[in-house]
């Protein structure tokens, strides 16, 4: 009995690629620095009991990804401030108020709206305070007193998501970005001598008086000089000390004023970043670039970078809402505004691949090849390798199941000659199809061959 070909009609369709960011978010949000307290005790013993933890709200991640025509991408940064229009270098100093002005620009607080003349006038009332209680103090004495006196009337409770500077002047949350600028700014408008120091993960002071640099982990009211054990309570039969452990963290370094306070941008950028908010963050984070280039500030590179992050993310967001043709048509026009990047380039990779499987999966092969052909040339080679590969084998795959369709009425009916034949010229194109071979040797077989 002669067994008949059977027709193939189902087809498995491709899958999509999912890169995840080769770039973390880069967050500041440092862990509260916790002093470690002694409880009432005898005067020769030192107890230690940890203060509390932080808490924080949690925030709703955004379901769809934002449209890319909602997303600026102008190289002129956006937001006013009243900072110097030359050039400034690490060395050169922001006044005390303009630190404050431009973090509040950063938070998307302008200072000329209500709420940002409301935090001037906090931040002008605390300067005030400071000045009169401070002004004539010894300078060392002046910024360990000045960092008790944010805690008592200023800084009242740690958030790691209180990353504007409106938020912390009105409300009293903090974070250590905001903390750290506040800080910066009063003991500057005391005259003295401040850096703030950005690390991988945290955010603190140093001040450099009489000869040695004493760093000031700003989240806690006892965080001048942290490593000393300080006494902050006694009563006749116990003293109470408070002892905050000295850190190292990776990746520490001075920031110039400018790119300190703008860290209240980098920090909301990575909050909404973290939440889907690209259309927010990639303006801000924008903004931050183009000011620190304008001004040839060191931090300028760690912009970019940050910039990088969001617009992979971004596209990777589209990506899997299955819109890869945004996410090219968003990337190209970052590279054509910033120039390229190694992650940009790998992104633009896998939504190329992506958008190309889309077609294919639809049937509309040569669209997918053409769209293949005008834009591969932004992806990186390893991606334009893979994407050909894919498409040449679907489209052979294709056309290995359409000639094996074509030969099965053909088989069936007893057309052996003819199948022979077509099957043959397919070989030559496509000389490892396994199915192919399988059918030639089927008609073979029945030819007696």
């Amino acid at each position: 009995m002669k067994k008949n070909l059977t027709a193939i009609t189902l087809f498995f369709s491709l899958s999509l690629v999912f890169a995840l960011p080769s770039l973390e978010p880069s967050v500041l949000w440092g862990l509260e620095e916790n002093a470690l307290l002694t409880e009432d005790s005898p005067l020769t013993e030192d107890g230690a009991l940890p203060g509390a933890a932080p808490s924080t709200s949690d925030i709703s991640l955004q379901e769809d990804a934002p449209s890319t025509s909602d997303i600026s991408l102008s190289k002129d940064a956006p937001l006013t401030s009243d900072i110097p229009s030359t050039k400034t270098s690490i060395t050169q100093k922001l006044s005390p108020r303009n630190i404050i002005s431009l973090a509040l620009e950063y938070s998307l607080c302008p200072v000329d709206s209500e709420e940002g003349l409301l935090s001037l006038k906090k931040y002008d009332l605390l300067e005030k305070s400071a000045a009169k209680q401070f002004g004539n103090m010894d300078k060392i004495e002046a910024a360990e007193k000045l960092l008790l006196f944010l805690h008592e009337g200023a800084l009242f409770s740690y958030r790691e998501d209180a990353a504007k500077m409106n938020q912390t002047l009105l409300t009293g949350e903090y974070n250590c970005v905001t903390a750290s600028i506040l800080y910066l700014a009063l003991a500057k408008s005391l005259q003295i001598e401040t850096v703030l120091n950005q690390t991988d993960i945290h955010a603190y002071c140093s001040v450099f008086l009489e000869g040695q640099k004493i760093d000031v982990e700003t989240t806690n009211p006892y965080g001048f000089n942290p490593g000393q054990k300080k006494l902050v309570a006694q009563s006749q039969n116990s003293r109470k000390y408070a002892l905050i452990p000295k850190k190292y963290y990776s990746g520490n370094r001075q920031v110039s004023d400018l790119a300190a306070a703008t860290l209240t941008g980098k920090n909301l950028a990575a909050m909404l970043n973290d939440t889907g908010g690209y259309e927010k963050a990639i303006p801000l984070e924008i903004s931050r670039l183009k000011l620190l280039e304008r001004h040839s500030d060191p931090e300028t590179k760690t912009a970019r970078n940050d910039l990088d992050t969001l617009a992979c993310n971004h596209a990777i967001a589209l990506n899997r809402h299955t819109r890869p043709e945004e996410a090219l048509d968003f990337l190209e026009e970052v590279i054509k505004t910033f120039g390229t990047t190694a992650s940009l380039q790998k992104t633009y990779g896998n939504s190329l691949y992506n958008a190309c499987v889309n077609l294919l999966n639809e049937n509309r092969d040569t669209q997918a090849l053409e769209l293949f052909e005008k834009r591969r040339s932004l992806a990186d080679q390893t991606m334009q390798t893979r994407t050909k590969n894919m498409i040449d084998g679907q489209m052979k795959k294709k056309q290995e199941i359409a000639t094996h369709n074509q030969v099965v009425p053909l088989f069936n009916s007893g057309e052996y000659a003819q199948a022979r034949e077509i099957l043959q010229k397919a070989l030559e194109q496509n000389p490892t199809s396994a199915l192919l071979k399988k059918d030639l040797q089927a008609v073979k077989k029945a030819l007696g061959q």
